[in-house]
């Protein structure tokens, strides 16, 4: 009669079950393998995730960047449209007080009743608000100036929309009593169409001068006009700070990933 711990296998007896000690040293190291092919999935599902918040973090921050490097442009561009708006105005003060016939290039007027707004680009900063993917970013400094910059560019085009409202609802109509509008939004519109460079450019292509009647009114109402358009101009420097620290601080961590 057999073994019953042991089995014919190719004409030989061999053990299958062992002494206790080894069945236990099997049984031990049987889960020992179990136990870290598990922990190494689990290790291996941690780092693919790492790796692929990381990148989706970078993605964001370098769509952040361009979105921040757009707005610098339009900064640029309001602020010397404004700079525009400025020098008009003290042209027009300057030969209202001159006591001379009032005889106006429409272009001139065009400058300070047309009013550039920023329009800047914040697809992905919002996207990222809303989602929570601001998360992402570990650098709680930068965290902080990416939920700020929203309310602080909120505040430079609402007084921009305000400067608008003035210009449509009060400045406008009081110039329709005092003078011929049609030349003035002709060259208004000219502005777009011909895509002049600066002032300058603009005033070298005109129609016929007009004449402004005076009025202590008309007179006021482009001294608030250039009033607003340097309060745009000095009110700006904080977003700006802002805006100039937001594109260092992400172009400094991306140029560090790089290396």
């Amino acid at each position: 009669m057999l073994d019953p711990q042991t089995v014919p296998e190719g004409g030989a007896m061999k053990n299958v079950t062992g002494t206790p000690g080894e069945r236990f040293s099997r049984v031990i190291l049987d889960g020992l393998v179990i136990v870290t092919s598990i922990l190494l999935a689990f290790g291996l599902d941690a780092w693919w995730a790492s790796q692929q918040r990381d990148m989706q973090r970078d993605e964001l921050m370098s769509a952040l960047l361009a979105e921040f490097d757009a707005s610098v442009q339009e900064f640029e561009r309001v602020s010397d449209r404004n700079g525009e708006v400025i020098v008009a105005a003290d042209s027009l003060l300057l030969l209202y007080d001159s006591g001379a016939d009032l005889f106006v290039a429409p272009g001139l007027l065009a400058n300070i009743v047309l009013v550039a707004t920023m329009d800047p680009p914040t697809g992905t900063l919002n996207a990222m608000l809303s989602s929570g993917d601001i998360r992402l970013i570990e650098n709680q400094e930068l965290k902080a100036l990416l939920a700020a910059w929203p309310a602080i560019l909120a505040d430079v085009i609402e007084e921009e929309q305000t400067t608008a409202k003035f210009v449509e609802e009060e400045l406008i109509p009081h110039l329709a009593t005092v003078t011929e509008l049609g030349p003035v939004f002709a060259s208004r519109r000219a502005r777009f169409t011909r895509n002049y460079l600066n002032q300058d450019e603009a005033l070298t292509v005109e129609y016929e001068p007009i004449v402004l009647e005076r009025s202590r009114e008309l007179r006021n109402l482009i001294e608030i006009r250039r009033h607003r358009s340097l309060s745009l101009q000095l009110g700006r420097p904080l977003a700006l700070e802002t805006l100039d620290h937001l594109r260092e601080t992400l172009a400094s961590f991306l140029d560090h990933k790089e290396d």
